[in-house]
């Protein structure tokens, strides 16, 4: 028995053949990549002096806050917190704001009487 297959005329077999290929090269492409990037980290790291290393983590760490803080409305996700909070409590916010302004008002006058 003779089987042959012409590929040229097997649309479906071609583009299977094709997406085998593409996820078989992004495959070794990713895992590439990674290994450089991995790599020239680690030799970045290692060139660095612990100082330097500290600082830049700090900076990266305080604009990942500062792009989170911008992108999400903390506000709207504290303020219930906090009001509930002070329900459970029986405080009132109110009341203790006018105590301290009282307090440094007198504090205030007081150092101007002296």
């Amino acid at each position: 028995m003779k089987v042959s297959l012409n590929i040229e005329n097997d649309k479906e077999l071609r583009a299977h053949v094709k997406d085998l290929i593409r996820g078989q090269v992004l495959s070794i492409t990713r895992e590439e990549m990674t290994e450089v990037i991995t790599k020239e980290i680690y030799r970045k790291l290692n060139s660095m002096e612990s100082f330097n290393v500290e600082r830049s983590m700090k900076i990266i760490l305080r604009d990942m806050a500062r792009q989170l803080l911008t992108k999400w409305n903390f506000k709207k996700l504290i303020e219930p917190i906090i009001e509930s909070t002070l329900d459970e409590n029986n405080i009132d916010l109110k009341k203790i704001v006018e105590q301290v302004a009282d307090e440094k008002i007198l504090k205030l006058a007081r150092a101007v009487v002296k």
